[in-house]
């Protein structure tokens, strides 16, 4: 028996705006992890919360995990029959991380399952297949921060720069129940974008934001952060991917 784990993260600035080239900086989230089991079985076998079954009947939602588990399996020459089973602390649907996490849960515990080392540039290479197959563009954000131990600012393209020191106060995260896709959301931006230039100088303000927070971080300045993060907020608004109870937890 194999286990492996991952954890969620949240995007403190730079939320969406990460998938346009500029700056987010992220925290990797502890308290939510992910552990996958795998297991020689008699047929190939998924078990998640969303799903118990035979591997090849899974629905069509759980593609992005079935897709990397094929891949894996093909690279590391798997024959055997397996049971995947994976337990989730991660709200789906919440910009938490859960599908990066998962996928990469299930990476790893397959790779220790072969007793093959995995370093950390094949594991961000399979996470972007799941990642793609869930989210149609993305940034690359998700598969480093669940798999990070310290906060990073990232840039696509441009890799990382871990964040070693950061602020000393707490950071309240609130749910507010409505599952969102991220996918469709990064669509959305991707058309709205294309009808004003209101909406694309709303995303190069949201950009700027995410640098200067750098700053604000580096010279432990917590009260104007989060005054940044609420203009964040506005500007998400103005790109039509906030909500109204968002709106109201934030005001």
């Amino acid at each position: 028996m194999n286990e492996s784990l991952s954890h969620g993260k949240i995007i403190l600035m730079g939320e969406h705006a990460v998938v346009y080239g500029y700056g987010a900086i992220a925290l990797p989230l502890f308290s939510h992890s992910v552990s996958t089991m795998v297991e020689k079985c008699d047929t190939d076998v998924l078990e998640c919360s969303l799903y118990q079954g035979k591997l090849i009947n899974a629905p069509a939602q759980l593609s992005n995990v079935t897709e990397v588990i094929k891949e894996v399996r093909k690279r590391l020459s798997i024959e055997d029959s397996l049971k995947i089973s994976i337990n989730s602390e991660i709200p789906v649907g919440r910009g938490m991380g859960s599908s990066a996490a998962v996928v990469s849960s299930v990476i790893k515990a397959l790779f220790k399952y072969k007793q093959i080392f995995l370093t950390q540039e094949q594991l961000l290479e399979l996470v972007h297949v799941g990642e793609t197959i869930a989210h149609g563009n993305p940034s690359g954000l998700d598969g480093v921060v669940v798999n990070s131990k310290v906060p990073v600012l990232f840039k696509r393209g441009k890799g990382i720069v871990p964040i070693q020191s950061f602020l000393h106060g707490y950071l309240l995260i609130k749910d507010t129940g409505i599952v969102a896709s991220t996918k469709q959301a990064v669509l959305d931006i991707a058309e709205i974008m294309k009808k004003s230039a209101k909406y694309r100088d709303a995303m190069d303000q949201l950009g700027k934001l995410s640098e200067l927070s750098i700053r604000l971080i580096e010279k432990g300045n917590m009260v104007e952060l989060g005054l940044k993060m609420t203009e964040a907020q506005q500007l998400l608004k103005i790109l039509s991917v906030s909500h109204p109870e968002i709106d109201h937890l934030v005001n």
